[in-house]
């Protein structure tokens, strides 16, 4: 992926020097072609800092993007919304728009920018009558948030088929966007509202908590009724996402603070290291010894290399 720096020639002026944090790229040839398909010129993801404003009256290009954390306010053709996770919008050519992050918090969010082809309009429809002019609500934001980071690992590329592949990855983000997506906001329903207690607990308990039933203590409500939610708001199981989340953190523990396996088996409350090595290997689909190994391996090649 292409990482672009804040102070890089290349980088277009529209990327605000409020961004704590990006991973993005940016394909000044884009801007020169004349293509039948989408030209994606731009894309990656930001973390905002608390109080991030962007107040623009025009824009070079089509814009997506997609709030994952965090919250603020779009005022887009005169009209206001609450932005929060999930929060889908575009704008482009012409469209006066105003993104801001509350001064609590930081905003994260995913951009994609693109150039319409000739051949596009039945897609572009999308941008055009339904998200340059309202705030979609989606309630699948971890679907979509592949979408983007899978955009960007194309666009950060040069290969003969990376152009085409970022056009059809963006069809297909579009098509999500309307299969997902609502005008009305989920986060007025109590449900939303309660996963997004559940979400924070796992999110934030992880390393401690186990089980599912634990989430369901935790917020105060019924395994079952947990499961549901998820089902209803989520692509995943709570059991899945917070399996995913303990076995990425044990993986940093492996090899970014160079514990061992038995180690970090302890730290994370297993009985035993086979228990939490057969997990980390469903997982990660390869055992903690093998991927410490692996890791090692690597590095000692890339230090060679830089000699």
């Amino acid at each position: 992926m292409a990482i672009i720096d804040l102070n890089d020639s290349l980088e277009p002026n529209f990327f605000s020097e409020q961004v704590r944090t990006a991973r993005r790229f940016f394909k000044p040839d884009a801007q020169e072609a004349d293509a039948e398909i989408y030209q994606v010129v731009s894309g990656g993801m930001e973390i905002c800092i608390p109080g991030y404003e962007v107040n623009r009256n025009d824009f070079n290009f089509w814009a997506v993007e997609l709030v994952s954390s965090g919250r603020g306010s779009l005022r887009l053709n005169g009209r206001d919304f609450d932005l929060m996770p999930g929060s889908v919008y575009s704008y482009g050519p012409g469209i006066q728009h105003r993104i801001s992050a509350d001064k609590g918090e930081a905003l994260e969010k995913y951009f994609i920018d693109i150039i319409p082809g000739s051949l596009v309009q039945p897609s572009f429809t999308i941008l055009k009558d339904q998200l340059s002019i309202n705030v979609l609500y989606s309630h699948s934001l971890e679907s979509l948030r592949r979408s983007f980071e899978e955009i960007t690992e194309y666009g950060g590329i040069h290969t003969k088929g990376s152009v085409e592949i970022c056009s059809k990855l963006f069809e297909i983000l579009l098509l999500k966007i309307t299969e997902t997506s609502t005008d009305q906001s989920v986060g007025e329903s109590s449900a939303y509202e309660a996963y997004k207690r559940c979400r924070k607990i796992i999110n934030n308990r992880y390393p401690e908590i186990m089980t599912v039933q634990a989430v369901a203590d935790e917020a105060n409500i019924d395994i079952s009724y947990l499961c549901r939610l998820f089902k209803k708001f989520d692509i995943q199981t709570p059991y899945k996402l917070i399996t995913r989340l303990r076995m990425n953190h044990a993986a940093g523990m492996l090899i970014r603070d160079g514990m061992s396996v038995k180690r970090v088996a302890i730290e994370l409350g297993y009985e035993d290291p086979f228990t939490f090595s057969r997990r980390f290997k469903k997982s990660m689909g390869i055992s903690p010894q093998r991927f410490t190994r692996g890791y090692k391996e690597n590095r000692i090649t890339i230090d060679s290399d830089d000699r």
